[in-house]
């Protein structure tokens, strides 16, 4: 069996689901977590000495730390940018797009090509999940 967890940013995993992935591989569950972002946009944590232009990888490598630690087989990095102007998302054509600007390459517009790209079943039962 495996499970999918497909989050927003780095630290979402472990606060909105780390419990449910812990459990799950501790029962013999492949897990894995697909981040849309690096979290490169996020706070800086006071006393970290982060900057933030490695932001980025920071946060990336607090992931797979917390995720090693949740017993997740695999973490998978989707790359997206994280919306600077923190918009909100307006359904189109059955597809989620961010009101960032024409060629805007934001999170929120990762979940359709998540699914698109065969990250996750389309709900059709084709396709590999991951």
């Amino acid at each position: 069996m495996k499970m999918l967890v497909v989050v927003a940013h780095p630290d979402d995993e472990t606060f909105g689901c780390g419990s449910v992935l812990a459990h799950a591989a501790a029962r013999g569950v492949e897990t894995v977590v697909a981040c849309a972002t690096r979290g490169e946009l996020g706070e800086i944590a006071p006393g970290s000495g982060a900057q933030p232009a490695d932001l980025g990888d920071v946060r990336e490598a607090e992931l797979r730390a917390a995720a090693q630690e949740l017993g997740v087989a695999r973490v998978v990095m989707l790359g997206w940018r994280a919306c600077p102007l923190r918009c909100r998302p307006v359904l189109r054509r059955s597809s989620t797009r961010c009101r960032c600007g024409p060629g805007s390459a934001c999170w929120r517009s990762a979940v359709p090509r998540v699914r698109r790209r065969g990250w996750w079943p389309s709900g059709s039962g084709t396709g590999t999940p991951w």
